[in-house]
């Protein structure tokens, strides 16, 4: 048997080579058997996901899925990784903005786009990252240390975002360290709300009184 592998983490290919009178590779992309992983943990949670439900949502046989991951617990820290490049970045990135966009308003249409996302089915599943603090890490140092890092991505977001705005001499007591605490706070909350069935009104409303409390 030949297999090759790619590394994970990139948009590559991962073969596997099951008879060499045939020839023929079976290949999978990483990226979107990882994005199988991910869908399949953020509903079930680690220990309500099956390596049959992770084979089936990865599309992957018993042998691929060893040879190219070596593990279920492999592959749900890669699937936290890989929630990492696909939610937490492109958040970061829209709170830093294009320049000519004031901070206030890329953190208010931050907040904004939760509030729309709130009764939406696709949502309902909450935050992958928050079910892993619960889930996993309190369990997994490594989980742990990913959720961790996830969550001071966005708080230095906040902070750098923040740090931009000219406020009043009197509106600004309060660090920006803290203050950016309390929007991570505020929005991790927000995400458990959310999955929780909590109404658009009450997250669009607790929304607004903090970011006029923020003088947004």
């Amino acid at each position: 048997m030949l297999e090759g592998r790619a590394g994970l983490g990139h948009n590559l290919h991962v073969w596997q080579w099951d008879n060499c009178e045939v020839a023929r590779p079976r290949e999978f992309d990483v990226n979107e058997a990882l994005d199988g992983a991910t869908r399949e943990f953020w509903v079930k949670g680690f220990h309500g996901t099956s390596l049959p439900d992770l084979l089936k949502a990865m599309n992957l046989t018993r042998g691929s899925f060893y040879k190219a991951f070596g593990s279920k617990r492999a592959v749900y820290l890669a699937a936290l990784k890989r929630y990492e490049e696909s939610f937490i970045v492109p958040a970061v990135k829209m709170l830093a903005g294009p320049e000519d966009t004031p901070s206030e308003k890329r953190i208010a249409t931050h907040f904004q786009a939760l509030v729309d996302s709130c009764g939406s089915v696709s949502y309902r599943n909450g935050c992958f990252m928050c079910k892993a603090s619960v889930d996993m890490a309190p369990h997994d140092k490594d989980v742990e240390h990913a959720v961790n890092r996830m969550v001071l991505r966005l708080e230095r977001a906040y902070a750098h975002a923040l740090e931009a705005i000219d406020r009043p001499p009197d509106q600004t007591q309060i660090p920006v360290k803290a203050r950016a605490r309390q929007l991570t706070a505020m929005f991790l909350g927000l995400q458990v709300l959310r999955n929780a069935g909590t109404s658009k009104a009450i997250i669009k409303d607790i929304v607004n009184q903090h970011l006029a409390a923020e003088s947004f």
